[in-house]
């Protein structure tokens, strides 16, 4: 494909592949503006149920009209072939900035988790709720935009589920107790995982903590996490409370908007535009790192939808301490930097069937996330 035109787009760099198609870098040729490609696999556009997957994450996409969401430019079929054409994004995501600074100051990451809430909130203002919100799909651009990414398994409210009964989706440390009980979920489940977000932000470590994923969904069910001043005591009991009302077990408990959200970490006196230090690749942590330890020492658990499968998955080594299990077709679109600009990231995502129950998880080596990057400077 690389070299090849599609439409007005011409091909120029693989940047990841995924259980539904496999994403590229390329460029519009009349307007020549960078863009990603998503390209549906050839050896699926001929089943209906998929392609109309394919087209239904367009759809919802397109619904989407927000500088804080990355934003989709176009959907065509040429041939037999599908393809959407998204934002081309430079940036680091916030799982990189966790992993290098360790927690973030709260004056920093108020504001710039503030950007995330007004995404989110557009998001649900038009009934699209995300249903996997993790740093790993939110990515923080040179200019300190922040990108929600990954709607990919977003779902419309009010249209027919996409996945079986009892099955889960999303990463399980940031996973509401409905999802985990794979109940109905709604825009609350969202505000659930923007607060253990906003939790790992502040104290550089996930409230719930292991490798075992029974473990991970009883403790999304029964428990609440240790109070995030006890892991970072600058942190302000405004904020606190804020975080221990977004992650209440009870949706009624929690705020019933991220507006709502955002409104109370305003009025604590944060600004909505206080800029993040420069994050210098392989740079320091921060010198808050919680009890001495540090963050993420076990790599979160995804769960995939039942019914999509990677043919001839792969494994490929990652420096990253986030070796995500994911979830199909949902590609950060994010640039290798010139030299001298921040590092970027792409994830090359990979998924696979569930067949059992919601607590048999996948095994390890079914579902690996590759993170293809390059420091600033070039490598």
């Amino acid at each position: 494909m690389i070299g090849h035109v599609i439409g007005n787009y011409k091909i120029e760099q693989k940047l990841g592949e995924g259980g539904m198609g496999t994403v590229y870098r390329g460029v519009d040729m009349m307007i020549e503006r960078e863009v990603a490609i998503k390209a549906l696999r050839a050896e699926l556009a001929s089943q209906p149920q998929v392609v109309e997957r394919f087209r239904s994450e367009a759809v919802t996409l397109a619904k989407l009209n927000h500088p804080n969401v990355a934003t989709l430019y176009s959907f065509f079929r040429q041939g037999d072939d599908f393809f959407m054409v998204l934002e081309f994004v430079r940036g680091v995501s916030l799982d990189e900035v966790i992993r290098q600074r360790g927690a973030i100051p709260c004056a920093q990451a108020v504001p710039l988790f503030c950007q995330v809430l007004d995404g989110i909130d557009h998001a649900h203002d038009f009934g699209i709720i995300h249903r996997d919100i993790k740093p790993a799909n939110m990515m923080l651009t040179q200019k300190g935009t922040l990108k929600v990414l990954d709607f990919g398994i977003a779902r419309i409210l009010g249209t027919s589920r996409m996945t079986r009964a009892g099955h889960l989706i999303g990463t399980i440390e940031y996973m509401s107790p409905e999802q985990v009980r794979g109940q109905e979920t709604d825009a609350r489940s969202d505000i659930y995982s923007l607060g253990m977000l906003l939790y790992e932000l502040l104290t550089g470590r996930v409230p719930f903590d292991s490798q075992n994923e029974f473990e991970l969904m009883k403790a999304q069910t029964e428990t609440m996490p240790t109070p995030p001043r006890q892991l970072n005591p600058n942190i302000p009991p405004v904020v606190e409370e804020a975080i221990m009302r977004a992650i209440a077990k009870e949706p009624n408990e929690r705020f019933q908007t991220a507006g709502d959200f955002r409104s109370v970490l305003l009025s604590a006196g944060f600004s909505a535009a206080v800029p993040l230090d420069p994050l210098l690749p392989g740079g320091p942590r921060s010198n808050t790192q919680p009890l001495g330890t540090s963050p993420h020492s076990n790599p979160p658990h995804s769960i995939p939808p039942s019914g999509y499968s990677s043919p001839g998955s792969s494994t490929s080594a990652t420096d990253s301490p986030h070796n995500y299990l994911t979830v199909p077709s949902d590609v950060p679109f994010v640039a290798p930097p010139s030299s001298g600009e921040v590092s970027a990231s792409a994830h090359a995502r990979t998924d696979s069937a569930t067949g059992g129950a919601a607590t048999n998880a996948p095994p390890q080596d079914q579902m690996k996330e590759t993170r293809l990057g390059v420091a600033a400077g070039g490598a």
